[in-house]
Formats: C-alpha cells, sequence, structure tokens
C-alpha cells in the first residue's frame, strides 16, 4: 500500500476517533449536569422535608389534630425516601458510605415510629396525645433540629464521610439517639426512661443461684448493655453446660427474675416421654402452681424441628379472669425431660378495677364483619405496647386469621382492640 495512502487512512481514523471522544465527552458532560441536577433536587428535598416535619411536630404539640399527624407522617415517608436516594447517589457498590447508611437507619427508625406505633396510641386514646406521646415528640423534635445543622455542615463533603476517618458530623450520634428513643418509646416499661437496673455482677450472681440446677460450668454476660423488648428490660447470658452444651438466658434487670431459658443445642430421638410425664417436669420451673389454665400442643419432628417437644402454656387465674401477661411458657423434649424453653414476662399483676362499658355482645357486633366468627374467651388482663405495659382487663376472642388460631383482646373500657397473638395451644382436660 502507498505511504499516501496508509497516512490518509490514518487521519481518517483520527477524526472518526476525535468525533467519537468528542461525543463521549459532550454525553459525559450531559450525564454529569443531569446527575449534579438530581443530587441538588435530593438535597433540596432533605432539607424541604426535615423542615417540614419539624413543622407538622410543633403544629401536632400545639394542635393534635389528625391533619398535622396525618402531615407529619407523610412528611417522614418522603424524607426518608429522599434519604435513601442520597445515600444511593452519594456511594458506589466499591465504596459504600457507610455513615450516610447509619444515618438512614435513623430516618427509617423515626418514620417507623411516628407513622406506626404513635399512629397507634393515637387512635387509642381517641385521637389525642398522651404525656409519653408528647415526650417522645420533643425528643424527636430536638434531633431533627441538630440533624438539619448536621446536614448543612457535611452536604457539600460527602464525599469525605467514606473514609471513616474524617468526621461525619454528630450523624452517627443522631441516628443512634433517635433508635434508643424509639427503643424506650416502643420497649420501656417506664415509657421514654430506663428503670434503675441490677449491676451486671448481680445479675450474673443471680443466674448462678437460679440455674444451678443445670449444674453450668460457665456462665457470662454476652453483653453488658440491658436488652428492651417488650415491656421487659434484661441481661443476655451465655450457659456453658458440664457436656459443653450451650443455652442462653434472660435475667430480668429490674428484679432477677430469669424471664427466658433457651437451649442452643437438640438431642433427635424418638417419642419418651408421656404428656403426662412432661406436664410434671415443666411445672417444676414456674413459681406458683395453683389456679392455674394449662394448656399444651405437641411438636412432632419435622423439616425444621429435630427433636419433639411438648409446648406447655400456664396462665395464673384470678377467680374467673386469666392474666394473659404473666403466662409461662414452657418447652420439655419428648425424648429426655430436658427444659428446652421457659418464657415468662410479668408476674403477680393485679387485676385492673376497670368498668366493664362494653359488653362481649357489643365487640362482636362491632367487629364480627371484620374477623369472622368470634369464640368469647372470657375476661383477661393484658399488658403490650397499646396499653404503655400497663396491666389492663380485656375481653378475649379466639378467631381464624390467615389459617391459624389467633387471640385477640379488646379493652372494656374503650372496645379498642389492644393486642392480638397466635395461639397454638390446647386446653389440658
Amino acid at each position: 500500500m502507498k505511504p499516501n495512502k496508509i497516512t490518509a487512512i490514518i487521519a481518517v481514523v483520527l477524526f472518526a476517533s476525535m468525533l467519537v471522544n468528542g461525543f463521549l465527552y459532550r454525553e459525559i458532560q450531559q450525564h454529569d449536569q443531569h446527575l449534579n441536577t438530581v443530587r441538588q433536587m435530593v438535597s433540596e428535598g432533605i432539607e424541604r422535608n426535615t423542615r417540614h416535619s419539624i413543622r407538622q411536630m410543633n403544629l401536632l404539640l400545639e394542635t393534635e389534630s389528625q391533619e398535622a399527624l396525618m402531615r407529619l407522617q407523610w412528611s417522614l415517608e418522603e424524607l426518608a425516601s429522599v434519604f435513601q436516594q442520597w445515600v444511593m447517589l452519594n456511594e458506589t457498590e466499591e465504596q459504600p458510605n457507610k455513615r450516610l447508611q447509619d444515618g438512614l437507619t435513623g430516618m427509617e427508625t423515626l418514620r417507623n415510629v411516628i407513622v406506626n406505633h404513635l399512629g397507634r396510641q393515637y387512635e387509642n386514646q381517641e385521637k389525642q396525645l398522651s404525656e409519653y406521646d408528647r415526650e417522645m415528640l420533643l425528643k424527636m423534635h430536638d434531633q431533627m433540629e441538630r440533624f438539619l445543622l448536621i446536614y448543612h455542615n457535611i452536604e457539600g463533603r460527602l464525599d469525605e464521610l467514606i473514609d471513616p476517618e474524617n468526621s461525619d458530623g454528630g450523624l452517627g450520634q443522631v441516628s443512634d439517639q433517635i433508635q434508643e428513643i424509639a427503643l424506650l418509646y416502643r420497649h420501656s416499661s417506664i415509657p421514654n426512661e430506663h428503670p434503675e437496673y441490677l449491676s451486671i455482677d448481680e445479675s450474673e450472681a443471680i443466674a448462678w443461684e437460679k440455674m444451678g440446677f443445670l449444674d453450668p460450668k460457665q456462665i457470662e454476660p454476652e453483653m453488658e448493655r440491658v436488652r428492651i423488648r417488650n415491656g421487659i428490660h434484661t441481661y443476655s447470658m451465655r450457659v456453658v453446660l458440664q457436656d459443653e452444651s450451650e443455652s442462653r438466658i434472660e435475667v430480668d434487670a429490674q428484679n432477677g427474675r430469669i424471664r427466658e431459658y433457651q437451649a442452643l443445642s437438640s438431642n433427635p430421638g424418638e417419642v419418651q416421654l408421656t404428656m403426662e410425664e412432661a406436664l410434671k417436669k415443666a411445672l417444676r420451673h414456674i413459681d406458683e402452681n395453683n389456679n392455674m389454665k394449662k394448656e399444651v400442643f405437641f411438636q412432632p419432628i419435622n423439616g425444621a424441628t429435630e427433636e419433639p417437644f411438648y409446648a406447655f402454656l400456664f396462665a395464673p387465674m384470678n377467680s374467673e379472669i386469666e392474666i394473659v401477661s404473666d403466662a409461662y411458657r414452657v418447652q420439655i423434649s419428648a425424648v429426655d425431660g430436658r427444659l428446652l424453653q421457659l418464657q415468662n414476662g410479668y408476674c403477680s399483676t393485679e387485676v385492673p378495677d376497670s368498668p366493664v362499658v362494653y359488653s362481649r355482645q357489643d365487640i362482636m357486633r362491632q367487629w364480627r364483619d371484620e374477623l369472622g366468627s368470634m369464640t368469647y374467651n372470657g375476661l383477661s388482663v393484658v399488658r403490650s405496647f397499646d396499653t404503655h405495659y400497663e396491666p389492663k382487663l380485656v375481653h378475649s376472642f379466639r378467631i381464624m386469621k390467615s389459617g391459624q388460631q389467633t387471640m385477640v383482646y379488646f379493652d372494656v373500657t374503650t372496645g379498642n382492640l389492644i393486642h392480638e397473638a397466635f395461639h397454638i395451644y390446647e386446653p389440658i382436660l
């Protein structure tokens, strides 16, 4: 091929390459411009929804109106959504921005507690805020104002937050505080507060005393923080037995009672115990045997269960009233009679002196269309988030929900549905 032809070909190739590069450069510029526009819109959305949420919190605290609550809930839904977009725009799979992800966890928690939990309390309280609701809202309001200041400090340097050595401006602290406020509001027996606790050493000593029947080789705390769940404050501890098998227990951080025991190893085999034999063993693990409603469920070996067991439910009775809140749940191995699980929430709960404003007939007329067939189970006492873990006198009914037998409980004073739970047990005759 002649040199001038080669030169011409090279020139054409270079020209085409320049055209392609120019086109790609222009595309990249347009893409970057579009991305910057999206980032700007998302950033503005975060600030706008944060300010709007703060205003709606103030309005809700002032008026307690349903409209203010709905607007606050909508604003927080938007804030959580746009915050998620903010995180996605400022991280990659190769470089995740954990600081922003932690902030998103806080915003999701805030959204959940206002949309779901505060919403439930507001409806249960005849569309009014309780002292506990107001206290939670005021604390969340403070955290939202802190977040707004932090946002202004970090918004222009989000790429720096990928490096854990760089300051996040306090974003992680705000997220942690929001989660703590939500936890105490949703799960503490004293809403919004930590009660006084036994020390971890005192609780460990109690665990050695209470679990002595297992002849434990070792008992050690899994963590020094108190675990709070459904109104119960506990220390979690790991128990190692002489055969090296492990269990875990939950020790009540207020009074030292064993609230939960869970064997972590199984012993597969054939059923060796009758229900009556297992019942005798189960009764040894509860504090009171008199005037108890006794129910049982047998779990044979199946795909998820290697060891067959008997599950017992023991609920204290006061006259004809079942104290559901104080019930014991005990699982006994059908192979060798070992204690597999023990659960107990509350103790010595008194029956509230509540006027029965709504009869069981009133409840059935109001709810039968929604719940279907309702079998009355008598008066009971429950403690749940809907009652701020205070004991409430309720009408209890058995229903079928999604093919599962379920217990539902209605406040005798307000007629509100305040608790429900799947129920696998059958009475021991």
